[in-house]
């Protein structure tokens, strides 16, 4: 039923959905040889130089900076909109999620410390990934029920209708 639910359920999940695939490999783009240094090598460079593999794209922060983009005033804010930015934002958080639990951790406190914090020592591409990442998709697709979808776009409207209407 979540198949179905993707593309019937509610009209902007696909939206949502794809957002998370772009957002879950995004952090990675300050790696070279990553799919998002692949698609925008220039940038990918600059943002490797600047801040090195898990830095600023691996932040918390630059996650909330994420959810904070419907507010700036360049950006048209419509519905759909709201959940490319959300799904965007979700993949990111499951992947710092993923990534918080191998050795090198992320700078999880970011601006206030560059300092990496780790929960787990499971090496980047072992076999504790797998469940790991089971884990963590499990939450997410929970997370990610109909009722969270419904308060998620709700809150996204809201948003939208308070600023915009």
């Amino acid at each position: 039923s979540g198949g179905i639910a993707l593309y019937s359920y509610e009209p902007y999940a696909t939206v949502f959905a794809f957002g998370c695939v772009f957002g879950s490999v995004l952090p990675d783009i300050d790696r070279p040889g990553s799919i998002g240094s692949r698609v925008w090598p220039s940038l990918s460079r600059v943002i490797n130089r600047r801040f090195g593999h898990r830095g600023f794209t691996h932040t918390p922060f630059a996650v909330g900076l994420l959810l904070l983009m419907p507010l700036l005033p360049i950006l048209p804010v419509a519905p759909i909109m709201m959940a490319s930015i959300y799904g965007i934002a979700a993949g990111c958080a499951v992947h710092l999620l993923q990534d918080l639990f191998t050795r090198q951790g992320i700078p999880l406190f970011y601006p206030f410390t560059l300092k990496k914090k780790s929960f787990c020592r499971a090496k980047s591409g072992s076999f504790w990934n797998i469940p790991i990442t089971a884990g963590l998709v499990l939450l997410l697709l929970c997370l990610l029920s109909a009722e969270w979808r419904k308060m998620i776009l709700s809150c996204g409207q809201s948003l939208y209708f308070l600023l915009f209407r």
